[in-house]
């Protein structure tokens, strides 16, 4: 299986004649803008680019060639053949239990969207999982059945689709295609080492974290943030590398934290409003500051919209009131904190060597 570290496919990117056709900001840059975008076209992300910079909000420094379309359209083939992005049909197949907004599909020329990959961000190493150990492991997972008590249902369907009351929008496990890094997890998670199924478990529980991770990416993607915003936050960061990325997603993620810890103050202040009370001018100047203190996510009521769209699939009851808890972001802060150390220490053993 190759483990290649992102930080490598993050590096500079170039042709047979040896001539660079992305650079490691130019890609990063991409990476970055597209972390908050559900999915975006090469010509679109030119043009905010081109308006940025016209405007002052963004100096492109080295990364001067994603303004302009006719170039920026091969940086985005680039990073999709080498794997960090997906075009938005290929993220459909690999996550389809997530809604997606509609995009225009009779413009002319074609459009093609693309959108980040998640495995770059979950995951330190590129993993290329070869066909015949990627069979191994569903061969694995599908002797991973239901508990003993549903035995009587016939083996030759998925193994997901035989749990009970898990429906189809939220069905996982062993569908085609599936991320190498997803079946990977899932493997050693429920096999190990050991290689010996256990009857007993249920993959959903033991799952539950990963989709965590994976929506909270997607309340990233889809909170809307102010395109002007994300473009200066990129623009004032000094370095741009795959430890970039890393403590990107660990800072959005503490900012979904700091809104959310806040949720009872603004609940207070949306119920006052609702009954015709007035709302203390203290309680109002609080949470002006709380808010303020946030560089990107700076909007609960957007951020909530976004909740609800992010988690409703994985509601088993859509009737039921959806509660966002500050929890749903916690594993994949605690994941970041682990890859960033990774990488940390993989750069310094880098650099320790070349001494």
């Amino acid at each position: 299986m190759a483990d290649i570290p992102w930080h490598d496919v993050f590096s500079d990117t170039r042709n047979e004649q040896n001539k660079i056709i992305a650079n490691s900001r130019e890609k990063t840059s991409i990476f970055l803008y597209l972390m908050t975008r559900e999915g975006d076209y090469g010509y679109n992300i030119a043009r905010q680019f081109a308006d940025a910079y016209s405007r002052e909000i963004w100096k492109g420094t080295k990364s001067l060639n994603i303004q302009h379309a006719s170039k920026i359209n091969s940086i985005l083939k680039s990073m999709r053949n080498d794997g960090l992005l997906l075009t938005l049909g290929e993220k459909k197949e690999l996550y389809p239990f997530y809604s997606y907004r509609p995009v225009p599909e009779d413009s002319k020329p074609a459009r093609v969207y693309y959108c980040i990959n998640p495995d770059v961000i979950l995951y330190p190493n590129k993993l290329a999982i070869i066909k015949e150990e990627r069979n191994e492991y569903i061969r694995g997972l599908q002797k991973v059945d239901t508990p003993v008590e549903n035995s009587d249902i016939k083996k030759s369907k998925p193994v997901i689709e035989n749990i009970p009351a898990f429906g189809s929008k939220r069905r996982k496990i062993l569908r085609n295609p599936i991320s190498d890094l997803e079946l990977y997890w899932n493997y050693w998670d429920f096999l190990g080492e050991s290689k010996h199924p256990e009857t007993s478990r249920w993959m959903p529980e033991l799952r539950w974290n990963y989709l965590q991770y994976l929506s909270t990416l997607r309340l990233i993607e889809r909170s809307a943030i102010s395109t002007d915003k994300i473009i200066k936050y990129i623009d004032e960061i000094p370095e741009l590398d795959y430890l970039t990325v890393l403590v990107t997603a660990q800072f959005f993620a503490d900012e979904i934290l700091q809104v959310y810890k806040n949720i009872p103050l603004i609940q207070h202040i949306r119920s006052a409003k609702s009954s015709g009370h007035v709302v203390l001018e203290l309680d109002q100047t609080e949470l002006k500051m709380i808010m303020g203190q946030n560089k990107v996510f700076s909007s609960f009521k957007g951020l909530e919209k976004v909740c609800s769209h992010v988690f409703i699939e994985f509601n088993p009851n859509p009737d039921a009131a959806l509660i966002i808890h500050p929890e749903d972001v916690l594993p994949f802060r605690t994941l970041m904190d682990t890859n960033i150390v990774q990488e940390v220490k993989r750069a310094r053993s880098i650099k320790k060597d070349n001494l």
